[in-house]
């Protein structure tokens, strides 16, 4: 993993909560595409990276997916001023096409 775009997106994510967002969040992908879950893949690498650099809330997501977004967001489920860290989007199967053979 190459730690220079880590501390790089550690900068443009620390910009943004300061200057842009309410709500910040990350969604990326990190190993081979292959539609299913590898814990060496995960994106908590990321979150326990940044959670040590940042000094604002950061909370991670266990899947890449909201589901009923605008229902969490109206509820003040998704706080302001958070940086929310999503899942690997290369463990959805459905993200490349993937299907588990039979």
């Amino acid at each position: 993993m190459d730690h220079s775009l880590i501390k790089k997106g550690i900068q443009e994510v620390r910009y943004i909560i300061e200057h842009i967002g309410n709500r910040t969040f990350i969604i990326g992908n990190l190993g081979e595409k292959c539609g299913k879950i590898k814990y060496e893949n995960s994106m908590q690498i990321i979150y326990q990276y940044m959670h040590s650099q940042l000094e604002s809330s950061i909370v991670y997501m266990p899947d890449a997916v909201i589901k009923d977004f605008e229902r969490l967001k109206e509820n003040e489920q998704l706080l302001e001023g958070t940086t929310y860290i999503l899942e690997n989007l290369n463990f959805k199967p459905d993200e490349y096409g993937y299907v588990e053979p039979d």
